[in-house]
């Protein structure tokens, strides 16, 4: 529904006031970083990896996981992390005067001076891409301009600091999720130009794919589904006439086209790890995140319990005495710097699953990667998908646990927790929650837009819950498309 306007010109007003507020989030960004000593990501921290591979792409035109000061010849091509946020990233360091200083140095050193440049373009770079997420939300809204001032309030609410300058594919796989969440719908809806958007949501799925590859499994089953789907439409029109169900023919195509056009448009990458590593997926993490995973089982349901109280925003530093506590105990399992911690035992011979394959088969494998050395890593998946399905009651409880982690944004300690923590904190809870809430509901009201739309979303919250880990950072892949849907379903509610 539209909010009724007289005057048109008002449509524009929307974008006036948020190109203000952006140019001056821009200058205002920019001069701190400037004027500031910016501290690089430690060193194999994700951040820093994925620097190091946006290197390589830029220096030596090689998706690697290799360390970029060895050189060409000693960089070999890798799977390891999904390559499109690097990619990009690596097209922004054109704007670097490389000839003055070795900025491969830069990641791998402490701070110098000259660093700064490398810093403040990655930077940039994702200052970027946060403006073309505030935007492309606009153009969604743009009918709707209390709608349009309320998401302007919203993203200033939230800060977007920590996303801006973490440099991780989370703000970019936000937008993507976007703008595929928007082609997917306009896709089974619109009668004229449906092939253009067919295209451009496939691609769309595709790009989603090549940053974050969980997105693979949603494409495998929405194909699934399709597939199930004609079967049964064929089975009620020439079998079982007298059932009064019927499935819109045109969406369920429409949706296996976009679902195999993104597969396709994966398949060369696929081809390319075949060829370098015998493996068709898209990256080699998936045993060792799995294996992390089901280091969870070794917690009693007590031990899963505290996980609520330690993922818990730290509001108002209430948690300060209890971590405290749970320090000194050297057998809580969730402070990552205990020996016996899920977070790192997955690394270690004393590993739940690690010591249960070596019990199970006569093995002496130290780790994840003395696993890989060796050429098994088909038995630690194997291995790890039994232990999984042998565990589903408790599974459901760790994914709780998990989701719990993943809504969490300020759950460490902090000096002071403000104010603005706390109102971004509760908005977070009410945006996401909002969108699981108008998911399901939509289920039941039959509405299309809400379902196509949040299907990814709700995809991806629950893949990460119940296959991962789910780190906060991750929500940054949801949380601006939670925000749209929000404010789309209070204002469509409301009028």
């Amino acid at each position: 529904m539209q909010f009724p306007i007289k005057n048109k010109s008002f449509v524009f007003l929307p974008y006036f006031v948020a190109l203000i507020v952006v140019s001056l989030i821009f200058i205002n960004s920019i001069s701190n970083f400037s004027g500031k000593k910016y501290i690089p990501p430690p060193v194999y921290s994700d951040e820093h990896q994925y620097l190091a591979m946006s290197i390589n792409i830029f220096e030596y035109k090689i998706i690697s996981h290799d360390d970029p000061r060895y050189g060409k010849d000693k960089v070999a091509p890798a799977w390891y992390r999904e390559p499109l946020y690097p990619i990009l990233l690596s097209l922004s360091f054109n704007f670097i005067k490389w000839d003055k200083f070795n900025y491969k140095e830069c990641i791998y050193n402490n701070y110098d001076s000259k660093c700064n440049n490398l810093y403040k373009t990655a930077y940039t770079f994702n200052l970027l891409i946060y403006f073309l997420i505030f935007f492309s939300s606009l153009i969604i809204l743009h009918k709707k301009i209390i709608a349009s001032f309320f998401l302007i309030f919203i993203f200033c609410v939230i800060d977007p600091a920590n996303t801006i300058s973490n440099f991780a594919p989370e703000l970019l796989s936000s937008l993507i999720l976007i703008i595929f969440s928007y082609t997917l719908y306009l896709s089974m809806i619109k009668k004229k130009n449906n092939i253009l958007f067919l295209i451009l949501s496939g691609f769309s799925f595709a790009a989603l794919i090549y940053i974050k590859n969980i997105f693979y499994y949603l494409s495998l089953l929405l194909i699934l589904i399709s597939f199930f789907l004609l079967l049964a439409n064929f089975i009620n029109i020439h079998f079982a006439r007298k059932l009064k169900f019927h499935f819109n023919l045109k969406i369920i195509a429409r949706i296996m086209i976009i679902s195999l056009l993104a597969i396709i448009l994966v398949l060369p990458y696929q081809i390319r790890n075949l060829f370098n590593f015998g493996e068709t997926s898209l990256t080699k993490r998936g045993p060792e995140v799995l294996t992390l995973r089901n280091e969870f089982l070794n917690f009693s349901y007590e031990e899963l319990n505290d996980g609520f109280i330690w993922y818990l925003n730290n509001f108002f530093n209430f948690k300060d005495e209890y971590i405290k506590n749970k320090i000194i105990d050297t057998d809580f399992k969730f402070y990552e710097q205990n020996d016996s911690s899920f977070y790192r035992a997955y690394n270690r011979s004393y590993g739940y699953i690690i010591s249960r394959i070596n019990n199970s088969y006569n093995k002496n494998f130290k780790s994840v990667e003395d696993i890989a050395i060796k050429g098994e890593t088909d038995l630690l998946t194997k291995f790890n998908i039994e232990t999984y399905l042998r565990n589903i009651p408790k599974q459901i409880y760790i994914s709780l646990v998990i989701f719990f982690r993943g809504i969490n944004n300020h759950s460490y300690l902090y000096d002071n927790y403000s104010l603005s923590n706390f109102i971004s904190d509760t908005l977070w809870y009410f945006i996401i929650f909002n969108l699981i809430f108008t998911f399901f509901l939509s289920i039941i009201k039959k509405n299309l837009f809400f379902f196509i739309t949040g299907l990814p979303s709700i995809f991806f919250i629950f893949a990460m819950s119940s296959l991962t880990q789910f780190e906060p950072r991750f929500s940054y892949t949801i949380i601006h498309f939670c925000v749209i849907s929000s404010i789309l379903y209070l204002y469509d509610k409301k009028n």
